[in-house]
């Protein structure tokens, strides 16, 4: 049978609100640049796809960012910066969904991880530094005025690429060694329940 609409509501719900706790503890990683911070954000987001399915992820996403929105307001520079972490999600949880979510019954295994570690890193990383190079940065520069003090392509290569790639190690790093713990607990729901 479907999950009821009100267990998907609280759900979905409360891992909005916790990964919207999360994006206030972030921490720069590159000391060129270092209002590119990382969080942890996405981990609830992640888990949403795996108890949820992918459409109950991308709700979780799209409920966190519209709680930042609401409470940093809503200028340009915010709708740019929840647009872009929205996008980083996306590319970040979709391919790790895929890749993790087996659906054999066997808990996946560290190459299966590193494998998810590896292909949602490198597509966060090449999405996120062409988003940069052709959209996001021209925007702030040309709308905002922001002064960025180099080139644009300068900026992707020592800034955004770097980043990105720290930023998917970390995130779906700890995000695969979370989801070899709640396997079982994720499978035994999901018997109980269909995903949708």
């Amino acid at each position: 049978m479907n999950r009821s609409p009100i267990f998907r509501v609280v759900i979905t719900a409360f891992l909005a609100a916790i990964s919207y706790v999360l994006m206030f503890l972030s921490f720069p990683v590159i000391p060129l640049i270092p209002y590119l911070k990382i969080d942890f954000s996405d981990l609830p987001i992640l888990i949403g796809f795996f108890i949820l399915g992918p459409l109950g992820g991308v709700m979780v996403a799209i409920v966190r960012s519209l709680l930042y929105l609401v409470s940093t307001g809503t200028d340009i520079a915010s709708l740019i910066g929840v647009g872009t972490n929205f996008l980083a999600s996306m590319a970040v949880s979709f391919p790790a969904y895929y890749i993790l979510k087996g659906g054999s019954g066997i808990k996946p295994t560290i190459w299966k991880s590193i494998l998810a570690i590896l292909t949602s890193t490198l597509v966060l990383t090449v999405l996120l530094s062409i988003a940069n190079y052709f959209v996001i940065l021209p925007v702030y520069l040309n709308v905002i005025g922001m002064d960025i003090g180099m080139s644009v392509s300068k900026y992707v290569v020592i800034g955004v690429i770097p980043f990105n790639i720290i930023k998917g190690v970390l995130v779906v790093g700890v995000f695969s060694i979370l989801y070899r713990r709640m396997y079982s607990w994720v499978q035994l729901n999901n018997k109980k329940y269909k995903k949708i």
